[in-house]
């Protein structure tokens, strides 16, 4: 079952209950089949458990696009603002085992893609919503794409270390995307405010946006694979992170474990065995590369 199967539950639960209130008491064949439904219905629901919220975000906008403080933003600008935003996301909601072409249709968009609930104050901006097509029990990958979005925009602030780090996992497409919706905002002399999950990001000055997107300039990112023979000290399945000495180094590399690569807890049976593992390298500027395994090791 997934959120849009409970929301239509819960909608005709409602509709059932007011026809009840309809029906006199005494009308006890009338209302029978009415109570049985109602039954049903409450018993789907509550096998459903408890429902996570739907991922949201608040994204504003400011300078030339607005007009007025806040009366309103040009139309132009704000489709393509908006379709770029969610482009990003949609292709951060990819999941790693899926091929993604270059060109190619965004598998998935439509399962992971947002709707608009609202405006929102400070300038001008829209309340986001992901589109109710979430599994129930778990964080979709909508969310989980609006916060790596949110870390990566936050990133392009911070050191070259981290910002390698936050985009490692990152299909290249997306970054791609992320990089198209700061050259809008440049292009136009605009700024933007994104918050989401109690994670923000804020840009006052169109300075900052192009020094963001100077960041995440392909030229100023590196990525590759490279193969490396050593050992692991550790791996961190819940938290997706590992620990591996090169051979003949003692200070260990760390680095992340994609969602995708299943059974990674096997690694912590063949600790200190020497082997060859193969990792996406990325590098940006002048930081220190940053380490994704991307399939488990074969060990001898």
């Amino acid at each position: 079952m997934n959120r849009a199967d409970l929301d239509r539950l819960v909608s005709e639960r409602a509709q059932v209950m007011r026809m009840l209130d309809n029906i006199p008491l005494d009308r006890v064949i009338d209302r029978g089949g009415l109570e049985y439904r109602l039954d049903e219905l409450q018993e789907q629901i509550d096998q459903a458990g408890e429902v996570p919220a739907p991922a949201k975000a608040v994204i504003t906008f400011n300078g030339k696009p607005i007009v007025g403080d806040s009366h309103g933003i040009y139309f132009d600008f704000a489709t393509k603002a908006l379709e770029s935003f969610a482009n990003a996301v949609a292709t951060l909601a990819v999941p790693d085992s899926v091929e993604l072409g270059e060109r190619a249709r965004i598998p998935g968009k439509q399962q992971n893609s947002l709707v608009i609930t609202g405006t929102a104050l400070g300038s001008f901006g829209f309340e986001l919503e992901e589109a109710p097509n979430g599994d129930l029990g778990m964080e979709s990958p909508t969310a989980q794409a609006l916060e790596q979005i949110t870390d990566i925009l936050s990133s392009t602030r911070a050191s070259d270390d981290e910002l390698a780090s936050t985009i490692s996992d990152a299909h290249p497409r997306a970054l791609k995307l992320v990089r198209t919706f700061l050259e809008l905002l440049v292009k136009n002399e605009a700024v933007m405010t994104l918050s989401t999950k109690g994670k923000a990001i804020a840009f006052s000055h169109v300075a900052e946006v192009e020094r963001s997107l100077e960041r995440m300039q392909a030229a100023n990112v590196q990525e590759g694979e490279e193969v490396i023979r050593g050992h692991f000290l550790a791996v961190l399945p819940h938290l997706r992170t590992f620990e591996f000495v090169k051979e003949g180094e003692q200070e260990p590399i760390r680095g992340k474990v994609p969602k995708s690569l299943a059974d990674v807890d096997t690694i912590n049976d063949h600790r200190r065995e020497i082997v060859n593992a193969k990792f996406k390298v990325t590098k940006v500027g002048a930081g220190k590369p940053s380490y994704l395994l991307i399939e488990l090791p074969v060990w001898g």
